[in-house]
């Protein structure tokens, strides 16, 4: 249900996360304008990229080539996992679900 103070809590708990290990904690943002699974790793990619740490650039290039759409999330948040904190948000998700008539 909307309105009860979710993003406000995912919010206040990126802000502790980042407080603990700035250089390291990237917040990933995933709303309901992501839609499919490659919009989700397209999302995670743009955060690695932004990162501008050559390991994790060049491992969403060569990610690339991996197939199915699981597989290939699973090695790049694994290897974001090696090299930074990602900290994922998965807000405003309820609106994905068809309402009650």
């Amino acid at each position: 249900q909307g309105g009860v103070g979710k993003s406000t809590m995912a919010e206040y708990m990126v802000q502790r996360a980042v407080s603990k290990n700035p250089a390291k904690t990237v917040p990933v943002i995933i709303t309901d304008k992501v839609n499919t699974i490659d919009d989700v790793i397209k999302t995670i990619e743009s955060a690695m990229t932004d990162t501008g740490e050559i390991a994790l650039i060049n491992l969403t290039i060569s990610a690339k080539s991996i197939r199915e759409p699981l597989d290939r999330l699973n090695a790049l948040l694994r290897a974001f996992t090696k090299e930074s904190n990602p900290v994922l948000v998965f807000d405003n998700l309820e609106t994905f679900q068809p309402s009650s008539v």
